[in-house]
Formats: C-alpha cells, sequence, structure tokens
C-alpha cells in the first residue's frame, strides 16, 4: 500500500483508516501495534519540522510488515536539532519493543523512517 500525503497534520487520519483497511483480517492486537509504529514514525517527522510526504506497507520476503515514511528535510536551523525518535523517549522505546527492527536514514533532501513488524497473529475470523 502506498500513500502520497499532501497535508500530513489532516492526512494522518486517512494513512490510519487505509492502513487498517489494508490490514483487514489480522488480529486487533497486531493491527493496533503496526499503527502505533506508524504514528510513531509519522509524528516524529511532523515534529521534528520535516514533511511526510509518502507512506509505504508492504510484506517483505518474510513475511514481515515493512512501514516506510519518507519526509522533506527541514531547514538548517530545525534540522540542527536531529531526529527525536534517535534522541531516545518513549517513542524509541516502543520502537523497540513492538518492532524487529527499525532505523532512519537521512540526506541533504528526504528523510526515509522505517520499521518492520512481525505479522504473525492472523485471524481467519475477521
Amino acid at each position: 500500500m502506498s500513500l502520497s500525503v499532501c497535508d500530513p497534520v489532516e492526512e494522518l487520519s486517512l494513512v490510519r483508516t487505509v492502513s487498517r483497511t489494508w490490514l483487514r483480517g489480522y488480529s486487533d492486537s497486531t493491527v493496533l501495534d503496526a499503527l502505533l509504529v506508524l504514528d510513531n514514525l509519522f509524528t516524529d517527522a511532523i515534529r521534528s519540522g520535516r514533511t511526510p510526504r509518502h507512506v509505504w506497507l508492504g510484506f517483505n520476503s518474510e513475511g514481515r510488515l515493512e512501514l516506510e515514511i519518507i519526509a522533506t528535510q527541514p531547514s538548517r536551523q530545525i534540522a540542527s536539532l536531529g531526529p527525536l525518535l534517535i534522541s531516545g523517549g518513549l517513542g524509541r522505546l516502543m520502537l523497540e519493543d513492538l518492532t524487529h527492527s527499525w532505523g532512519v536514514e537521512s540526506d541533504e533532501h528526504q528523510q526515509r523512517m522505517w520499521a518492520v513488524l512481525e505479522m504473525t497473529s492472523w485471524s481467519l475470523g475477521q
């Protein structure tokens, strides 16, 4: 699933809704974990002055869910603060607990934030 984002603040709820629909069939707890991670990455981009422009969800060859957010880089003044996600706090603890792996890659034009989750709680009843 791939979404382009025009207004990150207003479209976060759209990203959540589309992601929840796309993950239909997984247990509620598994979907909620994925949404928590997605929310954390998306809002971290906004809070650190970046503008999320692209959201991608897909499954890798091992059957793990990959989440990716591509954001534009902010002005140099905001960029000097560094990504909030890497500095620690509850968001980092949550990512370490809920994901198989995660990371942030930046260059002068954009920042890529990603996470990989285990999706083993398939529920046939949903």
